[in-house]
Order: structure tokens, then C-alpha cells, then sequence
């Protein structure tokens, strides 16, 4: 009995397989080696454009690969402050990862490689090379936060140091990505990680881009969502037209960019934990007053994954104006760390405005575009 229900589980197993390898689709399912249990463990995909949690009751995950390799993070929490991880990649089709227990208790468990179905050994991928290159910079950062956390509140000096260290990181990062083009996890950290951030200006993003997409990726729909993401970046950043979007508020009217021809568009990319983000809702709620109308719009969209604190905030800081939420197309679109983010679009669809790009402290630089605009 013991081996027809074997034979029976291997046999689904390859029709499933057979079934994920005929297009672009992913079956992974997670085990846990005795005395292993799931109980602890974080387990996220990555599928070259959405990461996604594993639910720990069903232990696999379904769904498409957009990149030629997709990656899986494993961690395990043995302190507040502190956590196991391991990480490998995967193939289109259907994935086993077997997760084994150590003998040595500070690295308690492992991805075992030789048991484990359509994975790729992180190191293969240039992942240890990686993790070597930027190890200093993290342990400063990680350092200096766990130590100073309690004061960041009271203290901005600290705060700024904290931020500096971590900004230390993502340079780094670009260096290896430069040094180290040809590797894949080099493509991966552009893809997922520094094209999220405001270390390179957007022309210089699109040169790294160059140097690191080969022939062999760049036909990949994770490969082009990156060069559309940059090209966004560029466009925005240079008076170039702002990306398309279809949304629907929070009052169920459907709201299409192509169709406010007619007005001028300011959009917010925000977040009720984000701190500066709520510092600017009076200046945005006073320029709202003043010119909402028939030749000015205000769009917020929210990156709050919890309803209740994006409705509270609302309410907390009277923003009566168009409001998106549970839809980040758009700051998918536009790589949207860091927030807040600001753009003022014109009646031809043009960027005119971006505060990624421009400091302007209490909104003087818009309020003057906004005046000469619309001579209020």
C-alpha cells in the first residue's frame, strides 16, 4: 500500500509537472524534513515582477514565471533581531523544495540541494559572491540600527546616520551589478531592488540596464517591465509623458488619465505610516481648496495595505479629494520607493512637475507652476 500510494504521488507529480512546464506557469510546494517544521519559517516567490508570501497551511505556491529564473527566500526567526535565511532560484515548471535540518543549532537547517526538484543553488547564480561584496556595509547598518532604534524619534542626527548607512547599501549593490555584469543575480538585484531606488538617475538606470540585460533575458516580460519601469522614470523625470493609468476610486467612479485631457493632474504616490507624507497633506489640502475645478484635479494613491489606517488617516487629515486604494499599478509603474512622490500632469499629458527630482520645501515650485498655469 505504502508504495502504490508512492507511485500514485509521483505520478501526480509529473502530471502537474508536464502541466506547469507547457507555458510559462509555476507549481512549488515547500517539505519540511523531521524534525523540521514549518512553524517559525517565512517563505517568499519571487516571480521576476510580484513577490509573494507562502501561505504556511498549504506550503506551495501557483502562479506564472516572468523572469528565466524566479527566486525563493526562506528565513527563519530565532530572535528579534535576527533570522536564518536561505535563498535559492527556480525554473518554469514544477518545483520541490526540501528543507533539511543541521547538526550545527547556528545554522539549523538547510536547502537540500541534492533532494530538492527544478531548483538552482543560489551560489550558481552568483548569490554568495553577492551576499560577501555588500556583508560589511550590511553589518554597519544592521549595527548601528539595532543599537539606536529607541532614538531615532528624538534624535535626527542619528536618524540621518541610519540612513546613510542604509543608502551605503544600495551604492554597493550598483557596484557589483557594474563590476559583476554577466552574473545573473546581478540582473535580479537591478530588477527587483535598484531600480527601486534613487541611487542612479534615470539615464544612468538605463545604461545599467544595457550593460546587464543580455540577449538571452531581455525578451522576458520581466525584462521588459524593468525597461518600462526606467523609461517611466525618464519620461517623468524629463517632461515626457506620464504613464497611462485605469483606476477605480474609492467611491467606485473609474478615473482614466487619457480622459482628463482637460485639467491639470497633480498625483500623490503616499502612505498613511509614511511620515513625510503626512507632513505635506496641509499643502496639499490648501492647493486643493484653492484650485479644484474644472481645470485641476487632485488623485491620491494610497500604498497602505490596511484599510482601516488608510481610512483613518483620511478622515485624520480631511482629505477630501480623489482617493485610490488596493491598486498599485501605478506605483509599480513608476518603481515608487521612496514616497511621498508628486507629479503635476498637464492637459497634454506631459510631466511638468516631479519632486523626486526637485526639493521644493512647502510647495513653492508648485505653487507657482499651478499660479502661472491657471492664474490663481
Amino acid at each position: 500500500m505504502k508504495h502504490f500510494l508512492q507511485h500514485t504521488a509521483g505520478i501526480l507529480f509529473l502530471l502537474v509537472s508536464l502541466s506547469a512546464a507547457a507555458n510559462d506557469s509555476v507549481y512549488i510546494k515547500f517539505a519540511f524534513t523531521a524534525p523540521l517544521k514549518s512553524n517559525g519559517f517565512s517563505i517568499t516567490v519571487h516571480d521576476g515582477i510580484l513577490e509573494h508570501k507562502i501561505n504556511p497551511d498549504t506550503l506551495s505556491w501557483r502562479g506564472e514565471l516572468f523572469a528565466p529564473f524566479g527566486y525563493i527566500a526562506i528565513g527563519y526567526k530565532t530572535s528579534d533581531t535576527s533570522s536564518i535565511m536561505r535563498y535559492a532560484f527556480f525554473r518554469k515548471g514544477s518545483t520541490e523544495v526540501h528543507l533539511s535540518p543541521l547538526s550545527d543549532i547556528k545554522e539549523y537547517y538547510t536547502i537540500d540541494e541534492k533532494t530538492s526538484i527544478n531548483t538552482i543553488p543560489y551560489k550558481e547564480m552568483g548569490g554568495e559572491m553577492f551576499q560577501s561584496f555588500i556583508k560589511e556595509k550590511e553589518e554597519a547598518f544592521f549595527a548601528f540600527y539595532f543599537r539606536n532604534k529607541n532614538i531615532f524619534g528624538s534624535n535626527q542626527d542619528t536618524l540621518q546616520k541610519a540612513f546613510a548607512l542604509g543608502d551605503s547599501i544600495g551604492y554597493k549593490k550598483i557596484a557589483f551589478i557594474r563590476q559583476y555584469p554577466d552574473l545573473y543575480i546581478s540582473f535580479w538585484t537591478l530588477l527587483t531592488e535598484s531600480v527601486h531606488s534613487i541611487f542612479l538617475k534615470p539615464d544612468s538606470l538605463m545604461q545599467l540596464y544595457k550593460d546587464v540585460v543580455s540577449a538571452d533575458y531581455k525578451d522576458s516580460k520581466a525584462a521588459i517591465h524593468l525597461h518600462n519601469i526606467i523609461q517611466n522614470k525618464i519620461n517623468v523625470s524629463s517632461n515626457g509623458k506620464f504613464p497611462d493609468f485605469s483606476v477605480t476610486d474609492i467611491n467606485n467612479n473609474k478615473i482614466e488619465l487619457s480622459k482628463l485631457g482637460g485639467k491639470y493632474v497633480l498625483v500623490q504616490l503616499w502612505a498613511s505610516w509614511c511620515s513625510p507624507c503626512v507632513q505635506e497633506m496641509p499643502g496639499l489640502k490648501a492647493i486643493n481648496d484653492k484650485y479644484n475645478g474644472a481645470d485641476f484635479t487632485l488623485i491620491s494613491f494610497s500604498l497602505d495595505k490596511d484599510s482601516s489606517a488608510f481610512r483613518k488617516a483620511l478622515e485624520k487629515h480631511s482629505m477630501n479629494w480623489t482617493q485610490i486604494f488596493g491598486d498599485n499599478r501605478l506605483g509599480e509603474a513608476l518603481a515608487f520607493y521612496p514616497i511621498p512622490q508628486l507629479y503635476l500632469v498637464d492637459k497634454t499629458g506631459h510631466t511638468i512637475y516631479n519632486n523626486t527630482i526637485t526639493r521644493d520645501v512647502d510647495f513653492i515650485l508648485l505653487r507657482e507652476i499651478l499660479s502661472e498655469r491657471l492664474g490663481k
